[in-house]
């Protein structure tokens, strides 16, 4: 996936709140990503499929079962972050 689409997939409602929900290093569940964002399931599933076609999350299907962020999606996460303060020091 290009970094094109991956901005565009970074710029969808609510992406933001479901990369910093999966930033960590353990696997989050799908629950705990609706209670950490507050989201509704459809929300959360949209939007987790949209991360994990652009590469940017993983499901792991471990011991421990969620989802987590790959590196692209923990690099994702960080534009996120510098466009935040970026948008909160232009007010």
């Amino acid at each position: 996936m290009s970094e094109k689409d991956i901005l565009r997939v970074i710029s969808y409602a609510h992406a933001d709140a479901i990369l910093e929900a999966l930033d960590g290093d353990a696997p989050v569940r799908f629950k705990q990503i609706k209670e950490r964002t507050g989201l509704k399931s459809n929300g959360v599933s949209r939007r987790l499929k949209d991360l994990l076609e652009a590469g940017l999350a993983e499901k792991r299907r471990r011991r421990y079962s969620g989802y987590s962020l790959t590196d692209r999606g923990v690099e994702a996460l960080e534009v996120v972050r510098e466009f935040k303060t970026l948008d909160n020091n232009s007010d």
